[in-house]
């Protein structure tokens, strides 16, 4: 069967037949769940779907459960065996916009914590960097400078580390000496 993408609302796109079985191999399934997909599409279901947003891997949400799943979630991989197809979108914020047309709240809890995610990947990654920009490496960087600037200010103005400092600082040499960033190219 050829595979469909579909506009749903304001540049979301779902890929009916494609998205389940890459999402699928991802996790671990195949075979007869993927073909299932091919087979019996779910019809689209915006209280009981699933979303991926750009930058999130390893999770997508869950409109029916309003919550933040990993991709090998037992509900979530039933519902691909099902024939579900994840809809992928660009950002929280367009996520939340076709809920609410839908009459569906956010959890709110979690909705800034992902924008700012989101803000953060887009906002403070590297420019030079060639990897993909994704939450892990911002957030290392970051924390990388930030650990190295105070550690540099402490050690101008002459202030001892508190005990818990100097450990967190000699853990994280280690960490950096028996990891070490690959040579820039």
């Amino acid at each position: 069967m050829k595979s469909q993408r579909i506009e749903i609302e304001k540049g979301v796109f779902i890929d009916r037949f494609e998205a389940a079985r890459r999402v699928g191999a991802r996790a671990g399934v195949g075979g007869a769940a993927s073909e299932r997909a091919d087979l019996q599409s779910k019809t689209y279901a915006p209280r009981d779907w699933y979303w991926q947003i750009k930058g999130d891997a390893g999770f997508v949400w869950s409109s029916a459960r309003n919550a933040r799943v990993p991709i090998a979630d037992l509900a979530f991989q039933a519902w691909l065996g099902e024939g579900g197809s994840l809809t992928y979108i660009a950002s929280i914020e367009e996520m939340r916009d076709v809920w609410a047309k839908h009459g569906m709240v956010q959890d709110t809890s979690a909705q800034y914590r992902l924008a700012r995610k989101q803000r953060y990947i887009t906002e403070l990654h590297k420019p030079e960097a060639e990897e993909e920009p994704s939450f892990e490496n911002t957030v290392g960087d970051v924390l990388d400078i930030l650990l190295t600037q105070v550690e540099a200010m402490r050690q101008d103005a002459g202030a001892p580390a508190t005990a818990e400092f100097a450990a967190l600082i000699q853990r994280i040499l280690e960490i950096k000496a028996e990891t070490p960033k690959p040579a820039e190219k």
